[in-house]
């Protein structure tokens, strides 16, 4: 799963924005190894728009405490059966993203965030 965040700042205000990005990259990994569970991550840096881009962080999100998101496809078939399962992955993943969310802006939520949504509503139903 990957979340798409806007940590730089405008280069009017200091750094430029390639200076900006090792010490960005030491936050995130310093934010994300403080939280409460293993986190395995990467850290890439990437430009959204056409034209003037908008340089952002992804984080690329593998697993959190041995909830490995790359197996989602190869689980979609036992959905039924694994109900909740998919309730602990999207907890888990969610309280990440509360947390990321506490100290910087969240621009883009994977895909995967609808998913777990729609696993939650259907329960209901």
């Amino acid at each position: 799963m990957e979340l798409i965040i806007a940590p730089y700042k405008d280069p009017a205000y200091g750094l430029d924005w390639p200076e900006q990005t090792s010490i960005i990259i030491e936050k995130l990994e310093s934010i994300l190894g403080s939280y409460d569970e293993k986190v395995q991550f990467q850290l890439l840096e990437k430009g959204i728009g056409v034209g003037a881009d908008w340089p952002v962080i992804a984080i690329k999100i593998s697993a959190i405490t041995g909830t490995a998101f790359f197996a989602i496809p190869a689980a979609h078939k036992k959905i039924r059966e694994s109900l909740e399962e998919w309730k602990i992955i999207g907890k888990n993943f969610l309280k990440l993203i509360d947390f990321i969310s506490d100290s910087e802006r969240i621009i883009t939520y994977p895909i995967q965030v609808l998913f777990l949504d729609a696993i939650a509503s259907l329960e209901k139903q």
